[in-house]
C-alpha cells in the first residue's frame, strides 16, 4: 500500500479562510488555534481540518439564500464536525459536537445558536434523519465528497484507508465494500433537491465503479 496523498494546507492559509468566514465574531484567533490543535493529531488523513473547510465552502453554496446567522452556524458546524476522530471510537460526533458548542460560545454566538451548531455537528454521523432543512444541508454538504471527479474521489478513499491503518490488500476490499453498502442503502442519499441534482448521479457512478473494482480484487484474492 502506498502512502496517503493527503498534504496539510499551511496553517496561515487555513487561518485566513477561517477569518474570512467568521470576521466580526469574538476570539476568532483563539478559537481557530483550539480547532487546529484538535485536528492536527497524528494519523489524520481524511477527517482533517482541510475537509472541514471543504464542507464549509460547500454548505455555503447550499445555504446561499438562508439568513446570515444560518449560514454562519452551518459553516461553523462544518469546520468543527470532524475535529475529534478516532477509528475505533463510536462517539466522535458527540465529542465534536461538545467542542463545537464550546467554541461557538467563545465566539459569542449565544447559547441558542451554539446548541444549534452542536446539533448540526451531531447529525453529520449520518445515522439519524435530519430534523430540519439546516441539518439536511449539513448532511448533504458532508457527502458531496462522494461525487468528486474520480481522481479526487480515489484520493479520498486512499486517505480513509490510511486512517483505518489497513495495509492488508485482502482485508481492505471487505472493509470498503461494507462502507459502500451503507451508502448504497442510504435512502435518500441526499436530502435537498439542489444536492440531489448536483451530486447524486456522480456519487452513484463513483460508488458503482469502486464496487466493481473491489469485487474484482476480492475474486483475485480468493
Amino acid at each position: 500500500m502506498s502512502g496517503p496523498p493527503y498534504e496539510p494546507a499551511p496553517d496561515e492559509y487555513l487561518r485566513t479562510q477561517w477569518n474570512a468566514h467568521f470576521a466580526g465574531y469574538d476570539n476568532t484567533d483563539s478559537v481557530f488555534d483550539q480547532l487546529l490543535a484538535a485536528y492536527r493529531t497524528p494519523g489524520r488523513y481524511y477527517h482533517t481540518i482541510e475537509h472541514g473547510l471543504e464542507v464549509a465552502s460547500t454548505v455555503q453554496m447550499l445555504a446561499d439564500t438562508r439568513p446570515a446567522a444560518d449560514r454562519d452556524d452551518l459553516r461553523l458546524a462544518a469546520w468543527v464536525h470532524d475535529a475529534h476522530f478516532e477509528p475505533d471510537n463510536d462517539d466522535n460526533e458527540e465529542r465534536s459536537a461538545l467542542l463545537a458548542e464550546r467554541l461557538a460560545l467563545q465566539l459569542a454566538i449565544g447559547p441558542e445558536r451554539s446548541r444549534r451548531v452542536a446539533e448540526l455537528v451531531h447529525v453529520s454521523s449520518h445515522t439519524v434523519r435530519p430534523a430540519d432543512e439546516l441539518e439536511a444541508m449539513m448532511c448533504d454538504a458532508d457527502l458531496a465528497t462522494l461525487a468528486k471527479p474520480w481522481e479526487a474521489y480515489t484520493a479520498d478513499v486512499a486517505n480513509i484507508r490510511a486512517e483505518l491503518r489497513i495495509d492488508d490488500d485482502t482485508v481492505w476490499p471487505e472493509v470498503r465494500l461494507t462502507m459502500l453498502s451503507f451508502f448504497e442503502k442510504k435512502t435518500p442519499l441526499y436530502h435537498g433537491s439542489k444536492a440531489t441534482e448536483t451530486w447524486e448521479a456522480a456519487a452513484i457512478g463513483n460508488r458503482l465503479r469502486e464496487q466493481d473494482l473491489l469485487e474484482r480484487r476480492r475474486v483475485q484474492n480468493e
